[in-house]
């Protein structure tokens, strides 16, 4: 799947949900939806089954780094470390993030587990207007659906080292873009 293209039609759907696109007809806007509906059910079947599973997800992002783009929040870059502990190179700051992560069991008749993380409590969500504290959880379908680019272990040592550089905020990067700059080698994965 090309990531442009992905981005598109999420942040498509995101701007003609809000009512926000003049002009779009309620035909052409159903068109896009159903385009988008299509695209995704492709990736997810791209992908075995027990990826989704508790097993699965921990197996995938125990030692992962993704990284992950929204119009929201700019380009992130997470490591989720095998002991549960997260390390997140957020837009705008000079520091890593350090939180939580855990998978936990699908619920309301979803059959994706869900990805879950929490943040300290001096910690802020500038997209959400949330402080940290507290699990947040997505189902696993749709986190995968929203990483633009997923490697094994931590390429740019959030962990040990910090940030390389403070990431722009808006701002769209590849994981080969941010390891050029910083000195990082990554092979991507699927």
């Amino acid at each position: 799947m090309v990531p442009v293209i992905k981005h598109v039609v999420w942040a498509g759907v995101t701007v003609f949900v809000c009512g926000c696109s003049p002009g779009l007809s309620p035909e052409q806007f159903q068109a896009k939806v159903q385009e988008f509906q299509s695209r995704s059910a492709a990736e997810i079947a791209s992908y075995p089954a027990e990826t989704f599973s508790v097993a699965g997800m921990r197996k995938r992002y125990s030692g992962a780094t993704f990284l992950d783009y929204s119009v929201q929040h700019g380009t992130q870059v997470e490591y989720l470390a095998p002991d549960g502990k997260t390390f997140l190179w957020y837009p705008g700051n000079t520091a890593v993030v350090i939180g939580q992560w855990t998978v936990k069991p699908p619920v309301g008749g979803s059959k994706y587990a869900r990805l879950c993380w929490k943040y300290g409590l001096l910690t802020y969500n500038p997209v959400t207007q949330r402080p940290g504290g507290e699990f947040s959880c997505v189902n696993a379908n749709r986190h995968i659906l929203a990483e633009e680019e997923y490697t094994r272990g931590d390429p740019f040592d959030l962990r040990e080292s910090g940030i390389p550089f403070p990431l722009k905020k808006k701002r769209q990067y590849s994981m080969k873009e941010l390891a050029k700059r910083s000195g990082a080698s990554v092979v991507l994965v699927h």
